[in-house]
């Protein structure tokens, strides 16, 4: 009988193996990756792979769960802000500042290749309704927390507005990922200026 692996030494092989898997995602797409794509990437048998995952299917799913979780993080850390403007603007900040220019155009293709499989994927397109719900619930409260400590306007609504967030947000990881001379670094200030343009009480206009 082969000993026990300890808890952290698998953990730490499956980040390792969604890590290698977002990287030929972003290559060569989700579609089009292999197992064997998965297993050259990190320089191991494919039969390693299928120690921790049975499928590509299954390896999809679990960067979900651990996007998710990730989001989870996330949110647990803003909610501890004391300003819910400066919780929105950090969410922006480790959103879009959190990596290197290309690193986060890497990781922008790789997100739009498995949204594009998601669309033959009733499964999978579950899974985005359930972060979207996630990520427009949280940005809402933000915004309810807002209104009532007086950073946002009393007129905002929250849940349109956190739409109005998600919205822009996608649209900056498409723009990064397909827009050759867009840089994200350049453009995250005015894209952050123009989003919270007056919609602030109290706004600094210096």
């Amino acid at each position: 009988m082969a000993p026990k692996m300890p808890q952290e030494y698998f953990d730490l092989r499956r980040q390792q193996i969604l890590k290698a898997a977002w990287e030929c995602f972003a290559d060569k797409g989700s579609r089009e990756t292999t197992i064997r794509d998965i297993a050259r990437e990190m320089k191991v048998s494919t039969g390693v792979i299928y120690n921790y995952f049975k499928s590509k299917e299954e390896i999809i799913e679990a960067l979900h769960t651990w996007s998710m979780e990730n989001k989870a993080k996330l949110f647990e850390d803003l909610a501890k802000k004391d300003s819910p403007r400066k919780s929105l603007e950090d969410l922006f900040r480790l959103s879009f500042e959190c990596c290197s220019e290309s690193d986060f155009k890497k990781s922008m293709r790789a997100d739009i290749n498995v949204w594009a499989d998601a669309l033959k994927s009733m499964h999978l397109i579950e899974k985005f309704n359930i972060q979207h719900e996630y990520l427009k619930n949280k940005i809402a409260a933000f915004i309810r927390d807002g209104i009532e400590k007086g950073e946002f306007r009393s007129c905002v609504n929250p849940e349109s507005y956190a739409e109005f967030v998600i919205a822009v947000i996608i649209g900056i990881q498409v723009q990064g990922a397909l827009v050759h001379d867009f840089s994200v670094g350049t453009n995250f200030k005015n894209i952050k200026t123009v989003l919270f343009s007056n919609n602030w009480e109290h706004e600094d206009r210096t």
